[in-house]
């Protein structure tokens, strides 16, 4: 692939990451923002206007001479989907989302299923790509370790070794990508919080041990075989039960631990906690136990969030279109 096509790929893609910001744009603005000159930016708007990834907008106004060209990034140029399974006590669910180009939520739900198994997902991206034209990908989050596009397990046992990824993009022929649920939750708290500093999330699920996802200079921490994260081996080494045996599963002198193991191996700027009920878990006294071993300038922030789906479905979005830029 010659040199100049990528350097024109990457200067595309300058351009599309400063207009998807959702605002109308004079060439002038684009030049400034991305550092190009304006003849290498009137030639891919010029290219964009052609496929209609962009729009012309409303000329701006001047106190003189000829008003200034103002462009958009069209919306509707692309749709997501994003797709999350699970399994509750008496039924699976599927949650969905359907996003535009500017990650903007078009529709989303949540369904009952008899069970979550390969057919059921594969049932309701039918309805979904059916419904909506110029899918352009399609993110699905699992509670389990994915490898190279294979389930190599999960805790809906249904989906346990499916080839879901490759299964996908042969039916639809279009970017698909299954991963795990807190890559996805990690990922899209990073992406809506304002600072971009490195970031560690700690989920505390109802029923099953905590997990945890990281953000190292803007990119996820995948470790070799996918497990980075996979804090339930802490709990197992230290003899804690899972949630659903009835017994606290969250002592606050375990979660101190993991708090200073995180600020020793990673050293974050903050970590998230997001539980169902914040108020079942004992950060407060965590942290306490914290600043016996950590200095104020070595701890973290820390905080702790109930909003679980708002960082999912953000998430199922921002991560799927960062793996996927140059590829639009």
């Amino acid at each position: 692939m010659s040199c100049t096509f990528e350097v024109k790929k990457l200067n595309r893609q300058l351009i599309r990451d400063v207009m998807r910001g959702g605002h109308s744009y004079t060439k002038a603005d684009i030049g400034r923002e991305t550092g190009l000159s304006l003849a290498t930016c009137g030639t891919i708007l010029n290219e964009m206007l052609q496929t209609k990834e962009v729009l012309e907008a409303a000329r701006q106004k001047s106190s003189g001479g000829r008003p200034a060209v103002c462009y958009q990034y069209n919306k509707d140029y692309y749709r997501m989907i994003g797709l999350y399974a699970d399994n509750g006590s008496a039924c699976g669910h599927l949650g969905y989302v359907v996003y535009n180009a500017l990650e903007e939520v078009i529709e989303e739900g949540r369904e009952n299923v008899r069970e979550v198994n390969v057919e059921s997902i594969i049932q309701k991206l039918d309805l979904l790509m059916d419904s909506y034209e110029n899918v352009r990908g399609i993110s699905i989050g699992i509670p389990g370790i994915v490898s190279q596009g294979q389930i190599k397990s999960c805790d809906i046992e249904s989906l346990e070794l499916a080839g879901l990824e490759e299964m996908l993009r042969k039916r639809y022929q279009i970017y698909v990508s299954v991963g795990n649920d807190m890559n996805y939750i990690t990922y899209g708290a990073y992406d809506r919080q304002e600072s971009k500093e490195d970031l560690s999330v700690l989920y505390f699920p109802q029923n099953h041990y905590a997990g945890c996802g990281s953000i190292v200079n803007g990119e996820l921490l995948y470790g070799s075989g996918q497990m980075a994260g996979e804090i339930s081996y802490l709990y197992r080494a230290e003899g804690i039960p899972r949630p659903d045996s009835g017994k606290a599963v969250e002592p606050a002198w375990f979660l101190a631990k993991l708090l200073i193991d995180l600020t020793a191996f990673l050293n974050p700027a903050k970590i998230l906690l997001i539980s169902h009920d914040p108020g079942k878990i004992p950060w407060e006294e965590a942290v306490s136990i914290c600043r016996k071993t950590l200095t104020e300038e070595e701890m973290p922030v820390i905080e702790i969030s109930s909003e679980f789906y708002q960082n999912y479905i953000h998430g199922l979005a921002a991560l799927t279109l960062h793996e996927q830029r140059y590829r639009i």
